[in-house]
């Protein structure tokens, strides 16, 4: 899966071109391109892997006793809270590099009090990158 960064399907996909067409037009910033990808690939991967812990703890759930269930859920909840620390730091920071290049914020509805909101901008970026593919069974 690659994120074409010159995109503009959608609102999502537009704010992001902007942010790299300023990053390119930056001698300071434009090195912080391979950051905003970082960050857009964070989110494809955050959806993943959570898509993917919860069948594994559907499974689990009819393969374990109680503790041993309760052990592993503890574990991989553990796992997805450090993944999503990432997740908002990747997206705070690109954030903050819109608000320096006087660029659309990219994630104007994420807020460190209601950490939910980053896990829906993430999967704003799936469905905004991905989401005609993934109908289409192109991804598969």
């Amino acid at each position: 899966m690659s994120i074409n960064l010159n995109s503009r399907n959608n609102t999502l996909c537009c704010k992001v071109n902007d942010l790299y067409t300023a990053l390119m037009a930056s001698e300071l910033l434009n090195d912080c391109v391979d950051d905003v990808v970082v960050m857009l690939k964070t989110c494809v991967d955050y959806v993943n892997i959570v898509s993917s812990q919860e069948v594994q703890i559907q499974h689990a759930r009819f393969t374990m006793d109680g503790e041993e269930f309760r052990q592993y859920v503890m574990e991989l909840d553990r796992h997805r809270r450090a993944l999503h620390e990432g997740l908002m730091a990747r997206v705070n920071f690109a954030n903050r590099l819109c608000v320096k290049l006087n660029t659309p914020v990219l994630a104007e509805r994420v807020t460190e009090e209601n950490r939910e909101t980053y896990f829906a901008f993430a999967k704003e970026v799936v469905d905004s990158y991905f989401g005609e593919a993934m109908q289409n069974g192109r991804l598969l």
